[in-house]
């Protein structure tokens, strides 16, 4: 899980390791929903774009299929 609490100011990159951690996939949450979006750049990270004036908590959670 990530959690940030400030504004963010660019994208934030998560690494990960699909093959090895999540070989049968995996789920991404987002919370508050509005406050970003995930896309997978690559099976070694993920990007989240924060949606423009979005401050605050924001949690990330990526959990095994």
């Amino acid at each position: 899980m990530c959690v940030a609490s400030q504004t963010a100011t660019a994208n934030t990159e998560i690494y990960i390791n699909q093959p090895y951690y999540y070989p049968n996939g995996f789920q991404v949450a987002v919370s508050p929903a509005s406050a970003a979006t995930v896309k997978q750049v690559s099976p070694f990270q993920l990007e989240v774009v924060h949606a423009s004036g979005a401050s605050g908590r924001l949690q990330v959670q990526i959990t095994a299929k």
